[in-house]
């Protein structure tokens, strides 16, 4: 049986500080001395050397690992972390051992004990299944408050922070990188006194080789069909090309210098991205990538030389390299975009789990033991402005990467929006990362304990039934996946043929979607379950995080009936059924509610039209179109028109929304 032993803080405690190590365990050790002083308002003086009083004792080891164990009397308390990094984890797990938790940035989700005295475990060592735990910063509305993210990653076990940058990102899943300039200064000052690793970049690989120099020297751009063009990438096997990529590589560098890894990806398309010319014939997408890869990495040696560049192994990347070798300073970061959310990677019965892992392992074979996946638990983009409920499945996964040999967990934190409440994915993603060989639903529970106080049983329901809803309607079979994510970029295809995203049912066969719709009371009966066991929380409790929660659950409920209704709306297209119009009515509602919550809960007006533009895209399209072919050939040309001009305009607000923002920042 566990020994555990009372802690009395009323007493007059000392903190003392053999050796700290380096900038990270300072920081905490300054944390953890404020913190306790707000707990009971006492001070908690930072010596060196021990007194009669008791004791907050804190050593380093002086080594590499993140590990750390800790010993505890009533009078005496000892932190010994295997480095600095180990000896700020130490810190806030005791911290966390007395009631402390920081489950969203802000003052709000900012939790302190009130009582002094606690009754914590009397030993215990702990050492991270993970050696990296990265939080990437992926779009505007995070980047704002970006130092206020460092700062809780930092007390949530994450030790690396991404910022995804784009050239002149307006709403996508990336950052503008104009933005991080701004930033920059702070933000680096708050992640190296956290001794915090730092990614920087994004899709900018193509943007090395002007496309201004296409006449002047063509060969340099990929070939199609024969021709040369000078739409995405390049021509890997061009050496004339690749000196002028080399030559902005590193101006590329050296304005950006300092950082632990640097990301220049291809251009973000599904495929038909690279060159087809004799010399390129007998090199793959991932072959081609690797040497444009390994042509940056040859300056970034030379410029950095202890960083590395990442080769992002994504979509028609996702296959490993065959015929070209990754350089010393290249490593794999696996992204499993297309991947399967409604199972995990480990669950026997997933049709897709099998290619993934299979791959991930091949990838590993080639690049070796610093392999990073990038993965997508928290990317409203790819949900489409929400975060799914997934903590069993986010668990089952990091057990399977931890098995695969995966060295650095990435959670790509994105969207259209700031949240309104606290992610339990973004909190689960630093505890599981750490160690995923825990019980989820105990550290659902304590959550919901830590933010919801007397709602706390009724929360971990609520948890439950979105749960079980999620679950069921990010379901995907072969039939649905089979036509693969086709990127329009023309606005008038784009109106006629909407894209379909991974997690869009609409190339699923009419008898998978008549299946899946019957199953249509259970999905609605689970929401409804949400919604009760959220109102008898808030009668237990007038808790201002439920009254947040209460708001993310408003945008929730027409989310996934959206998702639960179209369903038969698909069938009855595919089937020709009499209903059609009915349905389309049905989950159009769902659709108006959707944006009717952007309208009425995001304040700001600049992610408020980016939310709405985007989920215009994404759904709003595709319900116009259905309407366009139930109206008949003119009523169809004309619906046309109008969405196309709906959607010109949208754009036009959002792009323009942006680009006003750009001129508010940057200096006169």
């Amino acid at each position: 049986m566990e020994e555990l032993i009372r802690l009395d803080l009323e007493q007059n405690w000392q903190i003392v500080v053999a050796d700290g190590g380096g900038w990270a365990g300072k920081t905490a050790v300054s944390d953890l001395q404020q913190t306790l002083q707000k707990i009971n308002g006492r001070s908690f003086p930072i010596t060196k050397q021990p007194g009669n009083q008791p004791t907050i004792e804190i050593t380093s080891m002086g080594g590499d690992g993140e590990g750390f164990h800790w010993e505890a009397s009533p009078n005496r308390v000892r932190l010994q972390g295997d480095s600095s990094r180990g000896v700020a984890h130490a810190i806030y797990h005791f911290l966390q051992m007395l009631g402390c938790h920081w489950l969203a940035p802000g003052d709000l989700w900012a939790v302190l004990p009130s009582k002094t005295q606690f009754t914590i475990p009397a030993a215990g060592a702990e050492t991270p299944a993970f050696p990296g735990r990265c939080l990437i910063i992926g779009h505007h509305a995070f980047m704002k408050d970006v130092n206020d993210w460092i700062i809780w990653a930092a007390r949530n076990r994450y030790n690396s922070l991404f910022l995804h940058l784009a050239p002149n990102d307006v709403g996508g899943g990336s950052v503008p990188d104009w933005f991080w300039q701004v930033k920059q200064e702070e933000a680096v000052k708050l992640l190296r006194e956290r001794e915090m690793t730092i990614e920087v970049g994004g899709h900018g690989l193509p943007s090395l080789l002007p496309r201004k120099l296409f006449k002047q020297m063509p060969e340099a751009f990929r070939e199609e069909n024969g021709r040369r063009t000078k739409r995405y990438n390049f021509c890997p096997t061009n050496e004339r090309g690749l000196a002028v990529i080399r030559q902005n590589a590193r101006a590329y560098f050296a304005a950006r210098p300092g950082y632990d890894v640097y990301h220049v990806w291809a251009d973000d398309i599904p495929g038909g991205g690279w060159c087809n010319c004799a010399r390129c014939a007998g090199y793959s997408a991932s072959d081609q990538l690797l040497l444009a890869t390994n042509a940056v990495a040859e300056v970034l040696t030379e410029v950095e030389p202890t960083a590395t560049i990442a080769f992002i192994a994504y979509l028609d990347s996702e296959a490993p390299p065959t015929q070209v070798r990754p350089l010393p300073n290249v490593s794999l970061l696996w992204a499993p975009r297309t991947r399967h959310y409604g199972r995990s990677l480990a669950d026997p019965t997933c049709p897709f789990a099998p290619y993934y892992n299979e791959t991930l392992a091949a990838q590993i074979e080639v690049f070796g033991e610093k392999t990073a996946v990038f993965e997508y638990y928290s990317d409203a983009i790819l949900f489409k402005s929400v975060l799914p409920v997934l903590p069993h499945i986010m668990q089952q996964d990091l057990v399977k990467y931890r098995d695969l040999g995966v060295a650095t967990m990435q959670t790509l934190m994105t969207g259209t929006r700031p949240w309104v409440t606290a992610q339990l994915a973004n909190w689960l993603f630093g505890q599981l990362t750490w160690q995923p060989v825990q019980d989820v639903d105990t550290l659902v529970a304590q959550f919901c304990q830590a933010a919801f106080g007397a709602g706390a049983e009724e929360m971990v329901g609520y948890y439950g039934a979105l749960e079980k809803a999620f679950t069921a309607v990010l379901q995907q079979t072969p039939d649905q996946r089979e036509h693969g994510f086709a990127l329009n970029l023309s606005p008038w295809r784009l109106v006629k043929e909407p894209m379909a995203d991974m997690e869009d049912p609409i190339h699923a066969t009419a008898a998978t979607l008549q299946a899946r719709a019957a199953q249509l009371p259970q999905l609605l009966g689970w929401i409804d379950e949400a919604a009760t066991h959220l109102t008898a929380a808030q009668s237990h409790s007038q808790n201002p995080r439920l009254a947040a929660e209460a708001k993310a659950f408003a945008l929730l409920r027409p989310w996934l009936k959206f998702n639960s209704y179209r369903l038969a709306l698909y069938a009855a297209v595919k089937t020709n059924d009499p209903q059609l119009p009915l349905l389309w009515q049905q989950t159009n509602a769902a659709y108006e509610a959707v944006q009717a919550w952007g309208a009425s809960h995001i304040i700001e007006p600049l992610y408020q039209q980016n939310f709405k533009t985007m989920t215009f895209v994404f759904w709003g399209l595709r319900l116009r179109q259905i309407l366009g072919e139930m109206r008949g050939k003119n009523g169809r040309f004309f619906t046309n028109l109008a969405t196309l001009t709906h959607l010109a305009t949208s754009f036009a607000r959002m792009v323009l929304g942006y680009r006003r923002d750009k001129r508010r920042h940057q200096p006169r």
